[in-house]
């Protein structure tokens, strides 16, 4: 059995059952004037003693039969009295076991008809889920690859000589704009959220979130949505309400595409699919 202290013994006594006359514990003065008490390897008391302990005792002193008398190394004689009451029965080592809060119940909240519509369409529709996890996995790789050459390709473009003048073209936008699209709602009608940033270096105008769908399957509130300006890094929020008029219809999807009047082709698109609901009950 090691016990660690925090400083060098000065002195050691055992401490005596008055009664029995068996060891009870150890009673341990350190360098630092701290004088500890232990039963096993458990600390029971600590106590602080002005000075260094040069010598110590435990036992009967005049009336008292458990007493600790203290000689420090300035001459003082100290005497310590233990209660008759006191108790050496150590208590459980929290350290030593599990900790108490995983005998706390977690409040979990009681399944509700969402939740469980939610969890069977997560299991009906898992391999459907992993494979547009995949492809928009590769869609990302893909789009920073295209924006990593396109930055090569601008790095290593040469310098037009001051002397010629060029005229003027039509400005190149593509590689400009990221478009993360959300979708909210459990239907028929759901919320489509886009969120358009400009990633170029220059202030893009005159943009448009254009919205098209099949109108015999969906109703949208606004198919075009105009973004005046946007300014390097910052992302514009627009949001388009869609209701689903047919449940038995194939999903074709719904295109999001934002443009500007200064290019001639499309700074981004996205298809949205949006989730089958017509398995949710309606319990109001």
């Amino acid at each position: 059995m090691r016990v660690f202290l925090p400083s060098p013994i000065t002195g050691i006594a055992t401490l005596l059952d008055s009664a029995s006359g068996k060891a009870r514990g150890v009673i341990v003065a350190l360098k630092s004037g701290m004088v500890r008490v232990y039963v096993g390897k458990t600390l029971l008391h600590e106590a602080q003693v002005y000075g260094r302990v040069t010598a110590m005792k435990f036992g009967r002193y005049g009336r008292e039969d458990a007493a600790l008398i203290l000689v420090m190394q300035n001459g003082t004689l100290v005497v310590e009295m233990l209660h008759r009451n006191a108790s050496f029965e150590c208590k459980r080592n929290q350290d030593s076991g599990p900790p108490g809060e995983q005998d706390v119940p977690i409040p979990v909240p009681s399944l509700t008809n969402v939740f469980v519509a939610q969890a069977e369409r997560e299991r009906a529709y898992s391999i459907d889920m992993h494979r547009l996890f995949q492809r928009d996995l590769t869609m990302l790789r893909l789009t920073t690859a295209k924006a990593y050459l396109s930055l090569l390709s601008d790095t290593h473009k040469p310098a037009v000589s001051p002397k010629k003048t060029a005229a003027p073209a039509v400005p190149m936008l593509g590689n400009s704009v990221r478009m993360i699209t959300s979708v909210q709602g459990l239907g028929p009608v759901f919320r489509i959220r886009a969120k358009i940033q400009n990633i170029s270096k220059g202030v893009l105008r005159d943009l448009s979130l254009v919205v098209s769908c099949s109108c015999t399957t969906y109703k949208i509130s606004n198919s075009i949505l105009c973004v005046p300006f946007l300014l390097p890094s910052t992302v514009s929020t627009c949001e388009v309400l869609v209701e689903r008029l047919d449940d038995n219809a194939i999903d074709e999807g719904i295109c999001l595409s934002v443009t500007s009047s200064h290019s001639l082709s499309t700074l981004a698109a996205v298809d949205v699919r949006l989730p089958d609901a017509g398995f949710i009950e309606d319990n109001s």
